[in-house]
């Protein structure tokens, strides 16, 4: 299986009951900084190998292949072009999974 294993239960449940994943779905898509969109998107593919972050709040987001795509190729710096293909990597290997 491709998610990490259950652990630190209390953090997970902290990250949700704050609401951080949507957060750091937003700050990764629009914020204005290259740098806070590529540590965002490091987080994100951090966030989606846990299962409990994926199936509890980031699967609902309804992240479509074809907008991380556009924000991908629409970026000027390509370590943020490379994060968005290595999320979406990550995104559809969980998916299959």
């Amino acid at each position: 299986m491709f998610f990490l294993s259950l652990e630190f239960p209390a953090f997970q449940e902290h990250v949700l009951e704050n609401e951080l994943c949507p957060l750091v779905l937003v700050l990764a898509m629009d914020d204005s900084e290259s740098y806070v969109r590529a540590s965002a998107i490091k987080c994100l593919c951090a966030m989606v190998r846990v299962q409990r972050f994926w199936t509890d709040c980031l699967a609902s987001q309804n992240l479509p292949v074809s907008h991380l795509q556009l924000k991908c190729f629409s970026q000027t710096h390509c370590m943020l072009c490379y994060l968005f293909l290595l999320m979406l990597t990550v995104m559809l290997i969980v998916e299959v999974m």
